[in-house]
């Protein structure tokens, strides 16, 4: 039974670190107090019967029991609270809950007295059996009345749930209340009927805790706030992000940037604007007016073209505390434009030699027609036979010399 002992107790030592660390994440956040007094309570719980086992002394049997009994009930109060806020029920009926809730405390100093129970030390370990009376009785009503708020909450919350996010939530919730159930089960019932007491229960609450831990880190990933917009920023958008400080040295960059500059993580941090880009001027940039500017500009290193967007980030006494720049590439937009640039340069000097081509040709046309003409004359003028073949050759000539010009010109 000391391995037993041993292991709830690192599971409460552990758990208890968990909780801190959540709550140490967001302290403003009521919901994370909630969930911090609801490992609390696991932790006394833990450890009140992981060190009830290993004790031979029925004084400090009582002691530690009634550590771990406080536990259990602050795990109990704070995990119901922990569930209204969640499933965001009225607060009438968080009024009803918290009441009823505290009622456990009220119940504590009268669980604890040396006559509510029977110990029995064994060879595996101090053991107890409770003695059905009207202080365990209504202890047991209590926690049966907050297995039927449990199951309230959790009915309302499964039928107001509109997304799937939502129902998958409820389905984990519903995981926590069969683990706790089947901890009340093992610590009342079964002890009720004079079987001694099992650390089942104490077992099965740590189940239940780190469930309840998942589903708020589940809630926490899947909805909206500052942190997992920041993180979608930082890691999905394709668009490079930097943030330079009032000292204009980087801050963040997003994972976007990274790739566009072609940089290692975290290379870039602490660089001002004009070791990044090639700029007119530095203070240019900065010299904002009416809260934002479009910069077209030249990276260093990559060789890529891009515009900045900047935009002042202002605090409440109108001090600029910061710039956040957009960087859009336009690198593939500038060689779309150099391309139709050379394309024009190389249709206007194609036109050009058309042109010329055109000139001499429209001369050597003119010279052949002349010919043509003034032989043709000839010929209508000449009597004899000989004359009019050798006029009929030239003519031949000039006309297969004009198809030979016309052929070329395409």
């Amino acid at each position: 039974m000391k391995i037993l002992s041993y292991f709830v107790f690192g599971l409460s030592i552990s758990f208890l670190i968990l909780g801190i660390l959540y709550l140490k994440n967001n302290p403003k956040n009521k919901r994370n107090y909630l969930f911090f007094f609801t490992i609390l309570g696991s932790f006394l719980w833990g450890l009140g019967y992981s060190l009830l086992i290993i004790q031979s002394s029925v004084a400090y049997a009582v002691f530690f029991r009634a550590l771990g009994l406080l536990g259990s009930i602050f795990f109990a109060m704070f995990g119901v609270n922990l569930f209204a806020d969640i499933a965001s029920v009225s607060d009438k009926f968080k009024k009803v809950i918290l009441i009823s809730s505290i009622l456990g405390i009220i119940l504590f100093p009268f669980l604890t007295m040396p006559d509510r129970l029977v110990y029995i030390a064994t060879s595996q370990g101090m053991n107890y059996e409770v003695v059905p009376d009207l202080w365990n009785n209504l202890y047991s009503v209590y926690g049966f009345c907050l297995l039927v708020l449990f199951l309230i909450i959790l009915i309302k919350m499964r039928k107001s749930s509109i997304y799937k996010r939502e129902k998958v939530m409820n389905n984990g919730l519903w995981l926590f209340f069969g683990a706790y159930l089947s901890g009340i089960v093992i610590d009342l019932v079964i002890s009720s009927f004079g079987f001694g007491a099992c650390p089942g229960s104490t077992i099965s609450q740590f189940i239940a805790v780190f469930i309840i831990y998942k589903y708020l880190i589940y809630q926490k990933v899947n909805t909206l706030s500052f942190d997992n917009v920041f993180n979608h920023i930082h890691h999905s958008i394709e668009m490079p992000i930097i943030v330079f400080g009032s000292d204009r040295k980087l801050k963040f960059a997003s994972d976007a940037f990274y790739n566009f500059f072609e940089k290692e993580q975290n290379s870039c941090i602490g660089m001002r604007i004009n070791e990044l880009f090639v700029l007119d001027s530095e203070d240019d940039v900065y010299r904002i007016v009416g809260g934002n500017l479009v910069k077209e500009c030249f990276t260093l290193d990559t060789n890529r073209y891009c515009s900045l967007t900047i935009e002042k980030v202002i605090d409440s006494y109108d001090d600029i505390v910061g710039y956040i720049v957009l960087v859009n590439d336009l690198t593939e937009k500038y060689r779309f434009i150099s391309e139709l640039k050379e394309a024009k340069e190389n249709a206007e000097t194609a036109f050009k030699t058309r042109d010329e081509k055109l000139s001499i040709v429209s001369i050597d046309m003119r010279s052949l027609l002349n010919d043509i003409i003034k032989t043709n004359q000839l010929m209508s003028n000449s009597e004899r036979v000989d004359n009019i073949k050798n006029l009929s050759v030239i003519v031949d000539g000039s006309a297969k010399k004009i198809i030979e010009i016309l052929n070329d010109i395409k």
